[in-house]
C-alpha cells in the first residue's frame, strides 16, 4: 500500500541509500517510502495526518472536490479546531473564526489559544 501526507507536514523514520536509519520530512502531497515501519503508518493514520491513497481515489471518485478536500483536510482536530501541532498562526486564525479580537488572540501563546479554543 502507498500512504499520501494529508497533512502540512510530518515526520517519519525511514533508511537512507545506505540503509542507515534517518528522519525525514515529508510534505502535504508527498508519498511515504516503504520503508516507514507500520506502528509510524499506524500512528499517522490514527491521527489524520496520511491517508492510504488507494481509500483517497476511491473517495475521489464518489465525491466533488469540495467534499474530497473537506474529507482530506487535517488542519482540523476533533471538534473542528487545528491539531495541537498546527501553528500558532492556524490558532489565531481558528480563534478569530471563533469570534475573538485577531489582536487579542495574537497576543496570547500557542498554549493560551489551545487551552481556551481546543478540545
Amino acid at each position: 500500500m502507498s500512504y499520501k501526507v494529508t497533512a502540512d507536514y510530518v515526520t517519519a523514520r525511514t533508511t537512507d541509500r545506505d540503509g542507515k536509519p534517518v528522519v525525514l520530512g515529508f510534505y502535504r502531497g508527498a508519498v511515504l517510502p516503504d520503508d516507514v515501519t507500520q506502528e509510524t503508518i499506524d500512528h499517522l493514520l490514527d491521527v489524520s495526518l496520511i491517508v492510504d491513497e488507494s481509500a483517497a481515489e476511491h473517495v475521489s471518485a464518489l465525491t466533488t472536490d469540495d467534499e474530497l478536500e473537506a474529507i482530506l483536510d487535517d488542519s482540523d482536530g476533533p471538534g473542528g479546531h487545528p491539531a495541537k501541532s498546527a501553528a500558532k498562526a492556524d490558532w489565531v486564525a481558528y480563534a478569530v473564526s471563533q469570534g475573538s479580537d485577531e489582536a487579542t488572540a495574537d497576543g496570547k501563546t500557542k498554549d493560551e489559544l489551545i487551552a481556551e479554543y481546543g478540545a
